[in-house]
Order: structure tokens, then sequence, then C-alpha cells
């Protein structure tokens, strides 16, 4: 098990969805996203997440790049059966 308050801690895929998730949520600039955007939000964690999980530590989430994250979410979307907004 690794110390979690260690720098040398590994970023998890929770870790990562939450930066996705809340990222997206912050750039909407509003206390209250509508329900779309939270539901793009729950998109965007779930590619962050999935970026990190590739490699160990954070080597491939620090190297991803906005049109991966792009092409990942279209194709999220295209495999899964809810509304994204």
């Amino acid at each position: 098990m690794f110390a979690r308050n260690s720098t040398s801690a590994l970023l998890d895929g929770s870790d990562s969805f939450a930066g996705g998730f809340l990222g997206y949520v912050d750039m909407q600039g509003t206390d209250r996203p509508a329900e779309a955007a939270l539901r793009r939000a729950m998109a965007y964690g779930t590619v962050l997440a999935s970026f990190n999980v590739e490699e160990f530590g954070t080597e491939r989430i620090a190297a991803v790049t906005e049109d991966e994250i792009s092409k990942r979410y279209e194709e999220l979307a295209s495999m899964t059966h809810f509304e994204l907004g």
C-alpha cells in the first residue's frame, strides 16, 4: 500500500475523475450548472480517469493532449446509452 500523504503517492483514477469532473464544472462559470453540464462533466471525468490508468503513475495523464481528450470523449459518447447533453 502506498502512503497517500507522500509526495510520491500515486494519482489514482478517482483523483483523475474528480479533476475532470470539477474542472469541467468550473469552466461553466456558474454556481448551479445545468443537468446537461453535469452529465458532460461526468463524461469528462471518466475520460480523464481512463487516461490515468493507461500507465503507472502520472506519466500518461501528464502527456495527454486536448485533441486526445476530445476524441476519447466522442468515443465514450458513441459507446454509451445516456445523453451527454
